[in-house]
């Protein structure tokens, strides 16, 4: 299927697949938590956190996105600037300033429309900080095709974890 869909934060019409629908990526509210937590509930599946006040406390800061498809929630990231030095006991330097990318989301029901793909550029946008984040070894190709490089390999809460990189 060919998609079409370009990096824009006010709401053109853009071309999915065959449909045209309404994209919009904008700040996440409060009143964003109930749907959220839903598409986390339906993308990460076995999991006993709970992303509420995880949620809360990132769209209070103000660092927390949502993208819309025809005014209806379809996915989220969340980043942070150096927040991973609490858990990363790597030799990634904590001292400097890093854009972190701490999750990344779309609703299964979206899934292979570009959501994620957009939703990655609109992180890659922001600041001109140096881009990190964290990942399962499952995503590592995924997010290699928007540039990012592997630097180092850890284990934490007893499963590989990577960081990578995108300067």
């Amino acid at each position: 299927m060919n998609q079409d869909i370009r990096k824009d934060r006010n709401g053109e019409k853009r071309k999915i697949g065959r449909m045209n629908m309404t994209m919009k990526i904008r700040k996440a509210t409060r009143n964003d938590i109930p749907y959220l937590v839903s598409i986390y509930n339906k993308t990460f599946k076995n999991t006993i956190f709970s992303p509420k006040k995880y949620y809360k406390k990132h769209i209070d800061k103000g660092k927390a996105e949502v993208i819309e498809i025809n005014g209806k929630i379809a996915g989220a990231y969340i980043w942070d600037i150096n927040r991973m030095k609490n858990i990363l006991k790597t030799d990634v330097s904590i001292r400097d300033r890093y854009l972190w990318l701490i999750q990344v989301m779309v609703d299964p029901e979206h899934q292979k429309q570009g959501l994620g793909r957009n939703l990655m550029l609109d992180y890659m946008m922001k600041k001109e900080l140096p881009k990190r984040l964290v990942c399962e070894p499952q995503l590592v190709e995924w997010y290699k095709r928007f540039g990012f490089i592997v630097y180092q390999n850890f284990y934490h809460d007893g499963k590989d974890m990577y960081v990578m990189l995108l300067e």
